[in-house]
């Protein structure tokens, strides 16, 4: 008979082949670029795409940690980071999408001009880099949490398999991937509150404490505020929004941008509801980092049969692989045609696609070396990438609106703003304070792109007065 150890790895092998299986028909069938790029598809696969792209340490580890820690109090992490996806997905992406129709990627979209393109898909791949991160050391932080494995050990096995599905499936193969990922993330979502309630004693008890503060006064504040700028960042995130873009019509974008704002809106609070149920299972994760695990937690409780509880930690571990294979084949694809074509002229589709694979498996080395510490919170991860978000959303915006950026502004607007997140999440007492560096990374982006471009303009307008003198 299986020990829980034994069901769970048949569980994550069980998950991992059937995805394969499913994306095999579709392996190897990118023969160029904008196969690569544009995964095809109609308003279905976009939404669904669009939502796994969202789903990895936010959803699966910040937001139900946070709510696991302080209760409805933190409930607000949930609501304001749904609200940004939701405007993200349904508002920007197909806006940006219908007045560049041609654009392949977020960042030919929104920069036009080369300089400023290869700055927008540098900070994309960054963001993409801090998701794959976060997505494997969680997956780490479970496997030697279930198997009894070394940390290290843990991570390398996942970072070789992550390699192996990014080698094995392009975003043609995702397809039908798509679906099984998806159910995977509404079966945790779902089932993991639903056998709270039913299996779990305390569960009541664990709603009325969610009500009580279990914070100080200034932690609290710091909490709310910091809440109500998660969405912020998480308007500029543009992993999710590139799935928009690749829509095959602009009707097609809009539905899908629609249907995923709503989904990501629904599991968003989910998440928060496992972590506010968390506490009916194991109420002495305290510190940061543990309250992340939450999820596992409530997977291996001694009141789940171990079959139910290994499905649980099999779909995970796959959700977590997935999401970070996904981010690496992105990441490839803007550093091949955002960078490397932009600035070279390469137009033969051969050495793009090596170009492309060889940059999302060196990231995949890379998302090993940041997931290196096992204490680190994954809180550090969405919260950089949220950071990077929050640059990016002032030149998404007004791309969406039609206004076009100065050259000059995109760099000081991009450069100073990335500089500010650098230095907020470098220094420990800003770090601490959260998405309160939205504001600064935001608004240093937004000041400079706007000012600049006016004044070039009132300079252009002076010049002819100039001449008649």
């Amino acid at each position: 008979m299986l020990n829980q150890e034994g069901w769970s790895l048949l569980f994550i092998l069980i998950m991992v082949l059937v995805a394969l299986g499913l994306g095999l028909a579709r392996m190897g069938r990118e023969r160029a670029m904008a196969q690569n790029l544009c995964a095809g598809g109609g308003a279905a696969d976009t939404a669904m795409g669009s939502v796994l792209r969202c789903a990895g340490p936010l959803l699966l580890a910040v937001i139900p940690g946070a709510v696991y820690r302080g209760g409805f109090a933190r409930a607000g992490i949930a609501v304001s980071v749904a609200a940004g996806y939701a405007v993200l997905l349904a508002v920007l992406a197909p806006a940006l999408r219908r007045r560049n129709g041609t654009a392949l990627t977020l960042p030919e979209a929104v920069a036009r001009q080369k300089g400023a393109r290869v700055l927008w898909a540098a900070l994309s791949a960054m963001q993409a880099l801090l998701v794959a991160g976060g997505a494997l050391s969680m997956t780490a932080r479970i496997l030697a949490g279930v198997f009894s494995l070394h940390y290290t050990i843990a991570l390398a096995a996942c970072t070789g398999l992550c390699l192996l599905l990014t080698v094995l499936c392009g975003p043609q193969s995702r397809l039908r991937m798509d679906r099984w990922q998806g159910a995977m993330l509404m079966l945790l979502l779902v089932g993991l509150p639903a056998a709270a309630v039913v299996l779990f004693d305390g569960t009541k008890a664990a709603v009325l404490d969610g009500l009580a503060v279990r914070e100080t006064g200034v932690q609290l504040g710091l909490g709310i505020a910091s809440d109500a700028l998660w969405g912020i960042g998480v308007l500029g995130l543009a992993l999710p929004a590139q799935r928009v873009l690749g829509a095959e019509t602009d009707a097609g974008a809009r539905r899908g941008g629609i249907a995923a704002g709503i989904a990501i809106m629904v599991l968003t609070l989910l998440a928060a509801l496992s972590g506010l149920l968390g506490r009916s299972v194991d109420a002495q994760l305290e510190t940061v980092s543990a309250a992340e695990t939450v999820l596992m937690q409530m997977a291996e409780g001694a009141a789940l049969p171990q079959p139910v509880g290994a499905l649980f930690v099999g779909a995970l571990v796959t959700t977590l692989l997935l999401a970070a294979q996904d981010a690496l084949r992105a990441l490839g694809g803007w550093v091949s045609w955002d960078v490397v074509a932009s600035l070279s002229g390469q137009t033969q589709e051969k050495p793009l696609l090596c170009v492309q694979l060889g940059a999302a498996m060196a990231s995949g080395l890379a998302a090993f070396a940041l997931g290196l510490s096992a204490t680190a919170p994954l809180e550090w991860f969405a919260l950089g990438a949220c950071l990077v978000g929050a640059v990016l959303a002032p030149g998404m915006a007004l791309g969406a609106v039609g206004r076009s950026i100065h050259p000059l502004g995109a760099y000081c607007g991009l450069g100073l703003g990335t500089l500010m997140a650098i230095v907020w999440m470098a220094i420990p007492q800003l770090r601490e304070m959260g998405m309160l560096g939205a504001v600064p990374c935001a608004g240093l982006s937004l000041l400079l792109q706007l000012c600049v471009r006016e004044k070039r303009k009132a300079e252009q307008a002076k010049m002819p007065e100039k001449a008649g003198e």
